[in-house]
């Protein structure tokens, strides 16, 4: 049986296994996600809704807010330990984020209907006014009139239909818990932006929901990302330009939602389009972090941690396929008085790290061709690297990592997002240990 893919990935032929085990996961939760997810995607079930009282409970809390005119924030959390915040304003829906992606997802948005605004550019302080971060930015942005009115409403309009989506899904699996924090009308009125029509962006997430659901992924969230897991099996199967285009996509640093709109498709089809690869453990589902905002803000400044006195600089090497990451290493080494080495081809590590000889390296876990494991033991049998200090760098700081991480002699972890206190404090921990004798 051959899978057809999007125009914008490579077409593969593959035989398809009849059967499939789960995903090796970094975490209980993401084997949980993998297990529903083949047992719906192999069978070629459709999921339902699995506690509908859930669910509806979700729909009398949208509906006591808005009948009640309740103004303030009705926080939802998950058993799973992920938060939903939900701003009303007399009635009305007028913002709703979350605690695991809401910069990612304004940074997709704002690239989606405000493509002439850098994200890196958006430095603002934490206001008391604002109990979002998200949502202080459009706002700031609106009153300095960056962004139209029209380009506003969508866009607060697609982040509530999206969060709507995912706690619909969460609802359908988990236990939900609902918290409401009143407000007084006035201030909210002075801070809004727009008024949501709560039906028609339910609606439009439900229908969003269902048809997800039907196409049996209703346990697998968009918020996943999908990466290369066994790159010696694709590369037998497609030529070398198909696979190296595919690489560089599916590199772990993308949801499903971001390759969505890089490749502009729908999440769905693009998640049909893999699945046969990810049975076939080709291809993971990772969970990733939330990425930092952009700058430290003006309000509290970057700490410059200093580095200890010394006549030359420690070298601290990064490597990372993902260039925000490499660049916001830089600048951090550097305010803290290292000279910094970045490196973003896990092909080309080896001869450069030998070259340079840094003092430590901070390597990335999910990369394309060669993951973070792969380089660490490879480093570790060449006799002059084999007592530099290696700190992986990942979004997901599991027990099956963390024991993965010891077998190939890696120093430590550093879950991301980084900082600068992360960063240096890592940075003297593993410097401050001496070599062991050979």
């Amino acid at each position: 049986m051959a899978m057809r893919l999007a125009p914008v990935f490579p077409k593969f032929k593959s035989d398809l296994v009849s059967t499939a085990s789960p995903l090796n996961s970094s975490d209980l939760e993401n084997r949980r996600i993998y297990n529903r997810f083949y047992y719906f995607s192999l069978h070629g079930m459709t999921t339902k809704l699995q506690s509908s009282k859930q669910v509806n409970s979700l729909i009398q809390q949208l509906t006591a807010q808005s009948q009640s005119k309740f103004t303030g924030r009705l926080e939802i959390e998950s058993t799973g330990g992920k938060q939903w915040d939900l701003y009303f304003c007399v009635g009305r829906l007028v913002w709703a984020t979350n605690n695991f992606h809401a910069i990612r997802q304004l940074r997709r948005y704002l690239a989606k209907h405000c493509p002439k605004i850098k994200f890196e550019t958006l430095i603002f302080p934490d206001s008391a006014k604002f109990s979002s971060w998200t949502y202080q930015v459009l706002w700031v942005l609106e009153k300095r009139q960056k962004i139209s009115k029209p380009q506003l409403s969508a866009i607060v309009a697609d982040i509530v239909t999206e969060e709507l989506f995912d706690l619909l899904q969460q609802s359908s699996l988990r236990t939900m818990t609902y918290t409401c924090y009143e407000q007084e009308a006035l201030e909210m009125m002075r801070m809004q932006l727009t008024a949501i029509n709560l039906k028609s962006a339910f609606r439009q997430a439900q229908k969003n929901w269902q048809a997800w659901s039907k196409a049996g992924f209703g346990t697998v969230s968009p918020n996943l990302a999908p990466a290369i897991k066994n790159p010696k099996a694709l590369q037998q199967k497609i030529a070398p330009k198909a696979y190296a285009a595919l690489a560089k996509k599916l590199n772990g640093k993308r949801t499903f939602r971001e390759l969505a709109q890089l490749t502009q498709q729908d999440p769905g089809r693009l998640l049909k389009s893999l699945a046969p690869y990810i049975r076939q453990k080709w291809i993971e589902l990772v969970q990733l972090a939330d990425l930092p905002r952009p700058a430290k803000t003006a309000s509290t400044p970057p700490t410059k941690v200093s580095a200890p006195s010394q006549a030359t600089p420690k070298t601290i090497a990064c490597l990372d396929d993902d260039p925000q990451v490499r660049q916001l290493m830089e600048r951090l080494l550097s305010q803290a008085g290292y000279r910094s080495l970045t490196i973003s081809d896990s092909t080309q590590a080896i001869p450069i790290i030998l070259e340079r000889k840094p003092d430590l390296l901070f390597l990335d876990l999910v990369m394309p061709v060669a993951n973070g494991y792969e380089v660490c033991t490879q480093l570790r049998r060449i006799s002059a690297l084999k007592d530099m200090p290696i700190v992986i760098l990942t979004g997901n700081d599991g027990t099956i990592d963390r024991m993965r991480a010891k077998i190939v002699k890696a120093s430590g972890f550093l879950t991301k997002p980084i900082t600068a206190q992360k960063v240096v404090a890592a940075i003297r921990k593993y410097l401050s240990v001496s070599p062991k004798p050979t």
